[in-house]
């Protein structure tokens, strides 16, 4: 199977993948069966940015040996969207 995307939707994907990973994930303590799923497959994606000129969103951090967001992706994802999420969960 193949899949097609444009720079923007691969660019969205991107951040959904990271906001979807950061909410399922972000709490735990340990690595379960789905964070290590989803960190799989984050890392699959994430290893295509490259390839689409979203260097500047991704990069692979060789102390870690994985792909990481940059303060860029940081910045633009989590800052606009996970601060604007995290006070209505409070409610």
């Amino acid at each position: 199977m193949e899949i097609n995307f444009t720079k923007n939707q691969f660019q969205t994907l991107l951040q959904l993948l990271y906001l979807g990973e950061w909410v399922a994930n972000s709490y735990k303590i340990k690595e379960d069966k789905l964070y290590k799923e989803s960190d799989s497959l984050e890392q699959h994606i994430f290893s295509f940015a490259a390839q689409f000129g979203l260097e500047n969103l991704i990069e692979y951090d060789h102390s870690l040996k994985k792909f990481v967001p940059t303060l860029t992706t940081l910045n633009m994802v989590f800052l606009r969207n996970v601060l604007n999420y995290l006070p209505t969960i409070f409610l």
